[in-house]
């Protein structure tokens, strides 16, 4: 009687009391089990969610880019064509002036073109057309066309890009040759890669030069005045030798005669007027 009193009290949870709830206890193994595959797939969920995120992205960001560019292409192409009629408009505008004052009729565009490519050859001698120059103003990062560049000033603007300074007390863009070569001739060159050669020679002797000259005056610097004064006159030197490199690097221009008009010579004396 007692036991089926107590047995009242608890309940039967056998399969005679209806029970289907199955096991009563779950081991921890099984608890942390569970729990980190709810875990691993709420981290896959999540990783998914970015990747997806992240590759939206990066479509809006290339369809921006494209949008960018064919933006600048058109800009571009439009700012071409506006110059290009502006120059037409101009060059009708000064044939109709120079017909109406009976002057004579300017070089045609094949000229102009055969002259920009004689003034657009390198100093090796090579000659490129304008679309290998937007080639190479591309490769290195540039924009291929200014607003309102003309094709000289383009090419100006590439070679001021790859121009190649020495290390020297003069820093230079010719190419300076060995001291073998740093002999001038006896009479100035008359065409523009012989001037051109002098150039590099004339650049290199005074590099040497410059170079030689502060290397001693560096090993026998004190600290006295003459010192100090060889010393400032070689900085001096550098200084005025600037404009000499400076006018160097530009094209050569052919030599023009000295004025001789109201000059007479004396013999065994000097110029007079």
């Amino acid at each position: 009687m007692m036991a089926s009193q107590i047995a009242k009290a608890k309940g039967d949870t056998g399969p005679a009391g209806g029970s289907s709830s199955g096991k009563k206890y779950q081991r921890n193994s099984e608890t942390e089990a569970q729990r980190k595959a709810a875990y691993e797939a709420e981290l896959a969920r999540l990783q998914a969610a970015r990747e997806e995120k992240a590759a939206a992205k990066r479509k809006r960001e290339d369809d921006a880019a494209a949008e960018a560019k064919a933006r600048e292409e058109k800009r571009s192409r439009l700012a071409e064509e506006s110059r290009r009629r502006r120059e037409e408009r101009e060059a009708g505008e000064e044939r109709a002036r120079r017909a109406r004052l009976g002057l004579p009729e300017l070089p045609g565009a094949d000229e102009t073109a055969a002259a920009a490519d004689e003034a657009d050859e390198d100093s090796d001698g090579e000659k490129m057309d304008d679309g290998e120059l937007r080639r190479r103003l591309r490769e290195l990062g540039q924009p291929a066309v200014l607003f309102g560049e003309a094709r000289a000033a383009r090419r100006r603007r590439y070679r001021r890009l790859t121009a190649v300074v020495t290390a020297g007390p003069i820093p230079t863009t010719l190419a300076l040759v060995e001291e073998k070569d740093m002999k001038v001739p006896d009479k100035a060159p008359k065409d523009k890669a012989g001037r051109k050669y002098l150039y590099r020679q004339l650049a290199s002797y005074f590099t040497m030069v410059l170079r030689e000259w502060e290397a001693a005056l560096d090993k026998e610097r004190r600290d006295t005045a003459a010192s100090k004064a060889a010393y400032n006159a070689m900085v001096q030197s550098k200084e005025t030798m600037k404009p000499v490199r400076t006018n160097s690097e530009q094209p050569p221009a052919p030599p023009t005669p000295l004025p001789t008009t109201g000059c007479t010579k004396q013999p065994g004396s000097v110029f007079v007027s």
